[in-house]
């Protein structure tokens, strides 16, 4: 284990971070009431204003020249700036409440009361020495500014509790600076191994949090964020919550990434003719242009009706020649991913030094460790290709690498594959999902990286396979989506484990008498990665989605896998919910049904679906359900409920909503049970008992978790 790390050396050209100008925290919709909407305060109190003429310079403490700003003119009105509160569950948000929990609800109480919450103790760009104390949920550090400070915080990234750093200021927000790790001057020797550090550009890229943490750790501080979450965000009792389980490990801790979005951005004129460089004159950019960045990473933009969009399509290069001169690399352009704490981008072929690293990771080949091979390969002539056609670009761009498959190779005997024309093909038993962590693909199978957004990319979960667009969402992760699989199947079936609580198998209680579930709902279904995986131990399986495009998807991939189990008539939105219902169009009931919803009618298409007997899984995107959707879930009163997150406070606060309402439990009745089971129990009402919460780490060296809830059906009397 390293016992030490190294600084950021002066000396060092390489070294030194890019310039950061004075900023607040980003504004949003939500404004701040109160006192606290007056004018913005100073940054620091440090700071010195001296008038000269129409101008005012501000200085530091040490007495450096900040930027001029201008006197408004005489006869207009100076606005006063209002500072803005984060949107509620946002990662802003989120991490206040970090932040209340360590200085104490009575600290935060009292700043917010004195109107002080604002004024920051610390200069721009000013070094302190702190002692960590927590990481927030964001996986990064927490400080408390130590004395004669008031209470406030400092986040800094890549340090560990009980570790003594040294941090720089870089922006100041609400109770909380921000900082850059400079040094860690006392590591904690118990968490910290700088020798598992794969990657060379750890400490400055904004991708991993957590490369110097051994896994079993990483999978305990990320068990730590789910409890913290329903603590703070459900809004349910003690005893609501069951024991949050073990997090679930990923077979692959590197190299499983099968998507990266590396970018680069064009800059202005100016910074062109500066360099030398004055080809590509439109290129003005402006922030606005450059790629929108989610946790650290580019957001997925769909291309728009013109074809133009953030993710543009680009030549892997393949005709050339890897022994071939590369062009020559231009000073200004840097062809990367995001740099913590910054809006610029990090050039990943750049000689750094970082405050985490050691001789072992300079030896490591790879530009992105986490990536699959096959696009490590590709990063190096893409890199070539932008350089020699960067005058072709107006504004920066987001590139796509995404891992394909290129030859599926036929799983076992006993499932459908697409090794055979259709005429030679019959529906058979197919594996069960249990099996589905233990099936190996042929080492035949051969990969490639694809780059153009409308291209159909090919990908294997167990002997599952499924395609899909480019441009379109699917899990990154292919090897720990087998245990995902198999920890849902577990879910719906019977008690998950540990985190299991005394409700385990009430979920379609009716009249005393357990039912098992029949009949799947997936929601949000995507290419239908659950409905598809969890199909063979259904008798009616329903995907639901808004896109039209992910349904054609879903669909083809249904009958990749099962050939002839879905309906041969295209289902018509207008035909949805007779089709549901088995009239008109398509009345012959199909294994596996893809149909399109809208935000207001999610369920109108399988009413006629057991309620007891029916599993609803929802997969919903990192802003969690909105109200129309819960409350149509509630609803429809699905005896099991699986919700996947990657967003576990979302999640916290979907599941407190619903567990606060009372449910229709229908039993007896056509579309209660559908086949009389629990007849003369009638109507009761019921609610939604929490069973189990797990996560599972679909990012390993990163601080995402994914988390899996498991809801039950029960009557009011046993809730």
């Amino acid at each position: 284990m390293s016992g030490t790390t190294r600084p950021l050396s002066p000396s060092t050209p390489d070294a030194q971070p890019a310039e950061k100008k004075q900023r607040i925290e980003p504004p949003s919709s939500q404004t701040q009431a109160g006192p606290s909407t007056s004018s913005l305060p100073a940054a620091s109190t440090s700071h010195v204003a001296s008038q000269s003429g129409g101008a005012q310079t501000t200085k530091d403490g040490a007495g450096e020249k900040l930027k001029a700003k201008k006197q408004p003119k005489k006869g207009k009105k100076n606005k006063k700036q209002k500072h803005r509160l984060p949107e509620p569950y946002s990662p802003e948000d989120v991490l206040f409440h970090d932040v209340r929990a360590l200085l104490g609800t009575e600290a935060v109480d009292k700043a917010l009361a004195e109107g002080t919450e604002w004024n920051a103790p610390f200069a721009f760009k000013e070094e302190v020495e702190v002692e960590v104390k927590a990481l927030g949920h964001n996986g990064e550090g927490i400080a408390v500014a130590p004395a004669p400070h008031p209470p406030w915080a400092i986040t800094i990234p890549f340090c560990l509790p009980g570790e003594r750093i040294r941090a720089r200021i870089y922006r100041s927000g609400r109770l909380i600076s921000h900082a850059d790790l400079v040094e860690v001057l006392v590591p904690n020797k118990e968490m910290r191994n700088d020798e598992l550090v794969r990657c060379r550009y750890f400490g400055k890229c904004s991708g991993c949090q957590f490369q110097m943490l051994p896994y079993p750790t990483q999978l305990s501080v990320k068990q730590s964020v789910i409890v913290r979450a329903y603590d703070h965000f459900s809004g349910l009792r003690a005893d609501q919550i069951p024991s949050i389980g073990a997090t679930i490990p990923s077979p692959e801790q590197y190299a499983y990434r099968t998507k990266i979005t590396p970018h680069f951005e064009v800059p202005r004129r100016k910074a062109k003719k500066a360099n030398g460089t004055t080809k590509g004159a439109g290129a003005d950019a402006n922030p606005a242009d450059q790629p929108r960045t989610v946790d650290g990473e580019v957001e997925d933009v769909a291309m728009g009706a013109d074809g133009e969009g953030d993710v543009v399509a680009v030549d892997i290069g393949h005709n050339q020649s890897m022994d071939a001169v590369p062009p020559t690399k231009l000073d200004w352009l840097t062809i990367g991913f995001n740099e913590i704490g910054r809006r610029t981008v990090m050039d990943i072929e750049a000689s750094i030094v970082t405050p985490i690293m050691s001789v072992a990771i300079l030896t490591f080949a790879q530009e992105c460790p986490i990536a699959t091979p096959v696009l490590n390969d590709a990063i190096r002539p893409i890199r070539d290709n932008i350089v020699r056609t960067i005058d072709t670009y107006k504004r920066g761009a987001s590139l796509l690498l995404r891992d394909s498959i290129v030859n599926f190779v036929p799983p076992p005997p006993g499932s459908a594959t697409k090794s055979s024309p259709s005429s030679e093909r019959s529906p058979s038993p197919p594996l069960d999902p249990a099996d589905l962590a233990s099936y190996a693909p042929d080492a035949a199978e051969e990969h490639t990286c694809e780059t153009q957004p409308k291209a159909t990319i090919r990908t294997r979960v167990g002997p599952r396979v499924f395609e899909f667009p480019g441009h379109a969402f699917f899990q990154n992760n292919s090897a720990v989506l087998p245990p995902l699989v198999k920890y849902v199947r577990e879910a719906v079936f019977g008690p998950v484990g540990e985190s299991s609580a005394t409700t385990a198998g009430a979920a379609t209680a009716i009249s005393g008498q357990s039912l098992k579930p029949t009949h799947l709902v997936d929601t949000y279904c995507g290419s239908g990665l659950f409905a598809i995986t969890l199909a063979p131990l259904f008798e009616r399986v329903a995907g639901i989605e808004l896109s039209a495009p992910a349904i054609e998807a879903a669909t083809r991939n249904a009958e990749l896998n099962y050939p002839g189990s879905t309906t041969s008539p295209k289902v018509k939105a207008d035909d949805a919910q007779t089709v549901g219902r088995g009239e008109g169009k398509g009345a012959a009931e199909p294994h596996i049904s893809f149909l399109p919803g809208t935000a207001s009618t999610i369920f109108a298409t399988v009413q006629s679906f057991p309620r007891a007997r029916t599993a609803v899984v929802v997969d919903p995107p990192r802003k969690g359900c909105d109200d129309r959707f819960l409350q149509q879930l509630v609803g429809f009163g699905a005896g099991t409920v699986v919700y996947v997150s990657c967003n576990v406070v979302t999640q916290a606060r979907d599941l407190g909503w619903v567990l606060g309402r009372d449910v229709e439990m229908r039993g007896g009745e056509k579309g209660g049970n559908g086949e009389g089971e629990g007849e003369g129990a009638g109507n009761l009402k019921g609610r939604y008992v929490l069973e189990s919460v797990r996560g599972i780490d679909l990012f390993p060296q990163t601080a995402h978790v994914e988390s899996v809830a498991v809801l039950r059906l029960v009557p009011v009397a046993d809730v």
